[in-house]
């Protein structure tokens, strides 16, 4: 399991040249930006990296932006990695469409049926209405990727 604590891994290696680097890796924890005045330095292109560089990943616990999917090269359809069956969602992680983003993520991690919000993202965090907005979109996305709604069927 590799672990990185602040934002060093992001601005000085970037997702592809980190999943390039451990293919072999199961088990992945960057703990990023600690306020929301900050955004996080992974977005939601950069999980392809992942998909298409560590075959083994089954675990992947982040922080990263899931609003913009207006990229011309997203999401790359070939893409799909089997073995990630839990993200965990940490501290500020904006999302647009939670629809959209549960797609995006179902088509390129198809094994993926646990989505949560990390314990410290809760702790760190006086609710706000932006806050608690982003909760309810991501415990949607967790809820379609549970493997009953309609985007896994």
């Amino acid at each position: 399991m590799f672990r990185s604590y602040g934002d060093i891994v992001g601005p000085l290696i970037g997702a592809e040249r980190l999943a390039r680097a451990w293919p072999l890796l199961e088990q992945l924890c960057i703990q990023g930006t600690y306020s929301h005045s900050i955004a996080p330095l992974w977005t939601l292109q950069d999980l392809y990296a992942f998909a298409t560089f560590t075959p083994h990943l089954r675990h992947l616990t982040i922080d990263f932006e899931a609003t913009d999917m207006t990229a011309p090269s997203f999401p790359p359809l070939h893409v799909s990695q089997t073995q990630l069956t839990h993200l965990e969602i940490l501290c500020f992680s904006p999302i647009g469409d939670p629809d959209t983003v549960a797609s995006i993520l179902s088509s390129a991690f198809p094994s993926l049926h646990t989505v949560m919000l990390s314990e410290l993202r809760v702790m760190f965090y006086d609710l706000s209405y932006e806050m608690e907005r982003y909760n309810q979109k991501w415990e949607r996305v967790a809820k379609l990727l549970s493997g009953s709604a309609p985007v896994r069927r």
